[in-house]
């Protein structure tokens, strides 16, 4: 068994084999009590399920290169069911974590950490890195606490096929000429849906974006129940425009797919930044190569392995990294991105998802 690809998959997650190698933990709840794992090697990664999926997932190459040169260090993957709800429960049960790491966290979730009863991430000790000046500030957090750093990123666009006119200005979706065409997942169960809600808040305010969504409903916006209906739907219909992932256009590329059928569109040439953010678990006794695998992560190696295996933007300059050329033609970033503030993320994002749903007539 090779040690340093180990795969630890908790709450359910269907079974995988990496490297002929599987540990598996499977509950309902946090357990009362559960003891820290001593040993110093194994950092314990907390990912989504795709990003360690052994036939095309990142994990498993991340799994083998992070511990050349460190003696005994290895990578165990963990993948809980409920992403980070798991380990906020286990904060509000003041159990341990069980990890050390987590990669793929939104900005929304860095802010759902900082509401939890007790600490979740501990901040970054800077001082330990030397890669953390390299993700753009287009992607930079203003966590007061200094817990997160971008590791990849997306942009929330509109999707359109080639021959259809988007608009140019973001007001101009209210127009019913728009107003009818556009698709946009539940924000309720979609982070794509989500982040089209934030970027409305971030664009009128929070007063005026909903008057604009009730302006959508009334002009004929369709709402589907996830991202893929939503795009299923969109793909039916040739003048419609989704509320989509930038990213879905290099995807599409890649996949042999009509890359006009993803055109991206970004009104005043803003896109909503929405990075992939690695912060670090309160409490973890493994914090140098913790570190140290924060930094690797933002190396130029990493970033442009990353980049090829998800179909994200990479956090740092993409002008550093050796991208292959099916990546770079369908790669479009904005000239601006848009996000909302840390703080308006912490206080009220629960409570726009309720008057999101209000606006736009959708039940429970």
């Amino acid at each position: 068994m090779d040690r340093r690809t180990a795969l630890a998959a908790l709450g359910g997650l269907a079974g995988a084999t990496l490297a002929g190698c599987l540990e598996r933990e499977a509950e309902d709840e946090p357990p009362e009590e559960e003891e820290e794992n001593d040993d110093e090697g194994v950092l314990r990664v907390v990912a989504p399920e795709p990003f360690v999926r052994p036939e095309d997932g990142p994990g498993r190459w991340l799994a083998e290169r992070f511990p050349e040169g460190r003696e005994d260090a290895e990578i165990t993957w963990i993948s809980p069911e409920t992403g980070l709800d798991y380990f906020l429960e286990r904060a509000r049960r003041d159990v341990p974590f069980g990890a050390d790491v987590y990669l793929g966290l939104a900005a929304s979730d860095v802010a759902r950490a900082g509401q939890a009863t007790s600490a979740v991430f501990r901040p970054l000790d800077r001082g330990s890195l030397t890669n953390d000046h390299r993700p753009r500030p287009r992607f930079s957090l203003a966590d007061p606490h200094d817990r997160a750093l971008a590791v990849l990123a997306d942009y929330t666009c509109l999707l359109h096929d080639a021959d259809a006119n988007p608009p140019t200005s973001f007001g101009d979706l209210v127009e019913s000429t728009y107003a009818e065409t556009l698709v946009v997942p539940d924000a309720r169960a979609s982070a794509v849906g989500r982040s089209f809600l934030h970027w409305t808040v971030a664009e009128f305010g929070e007063d005026e974006a909903f008057t604009r969504w009730r302006e959508l409903r009334d002009g004929g916006v369709r709402v589907e129940p996830t991202w893929s209906d939503a795009h299923d739907a969109y793909l039916a219909d040739p003048d419609a425009l989704l509320a989509g992932r930038a990213s879905r256009r290099v995807t599409a590329g890649r996949a042999g797919e009509d890359p006009d059928r993803h055109r991206v569109a970004y009104p005043d040439d803003r896109g909503y930044a929405r990075p992939t953010y690695v912060a670090i678990f309160d409490g973890t006794p493994r914090r140098e190569l913790a570190h140290e695998f924060v930094d690797a992560l933002l190396s130029n190696e990493v970033q442009a392995e990353l980049v090829e295996r998800t179909d994200r933007f990479p956090s740092v300059d993409p002008d550093e990294l050796d991208l292959s050329d099916d990546v770079t033609a369908f790669a479009d970033e904005p000239i601006e991105s848009i996000s909302l503030d840390y703080g308006d993320l912490v206080e009220a994002q629960e409570e726009w998802l309720e008057a999101w749903a209000d606006a736009v007539g959708v039940g429970d």
